[in-house]
């Protein structure tokens, strides 16, 4: 009988971890809320610009997008300071 307690324990808590890592994965594709467009356009121009030529576009920007936008700009970004006053 304590065995089965113990294994049923297990599973419970493997349930829930797994309901958990769903849910986190299923936010990511999620729309992302106006205040998360605004603080990821905040950092760059590169991002405002590709964010809003996919609004122009009519294509919904989820959260997992912001995250690739902002990793694809770093470079870019970079890069751009070469033209900048000095």
């Amino acid at each position: 009988m304590r065995d089965k307690l113990i294994i049923y324990g297990f599973l419970s808590v493997f349930f829930v971890l797994l309901a958990e890592g769903f849910m986190s994965v299923k936010s990511t594709y999620d729309a992302a809320s106006v205040s998360e467009i605004r603080v990821a356009t905040d950092k760059s121009q590169c991002v405002g610009r590709l964010l809003r030529e996919a609004n122009i576009a009519a294509v919904e920007i989820r959260r997992r997008d912001l995250a690739s936008v902002i990793e694809r700009c770093k470079k870019i970004d970079e890069q751009a300071q070469a033209w900048s006053s000095e």
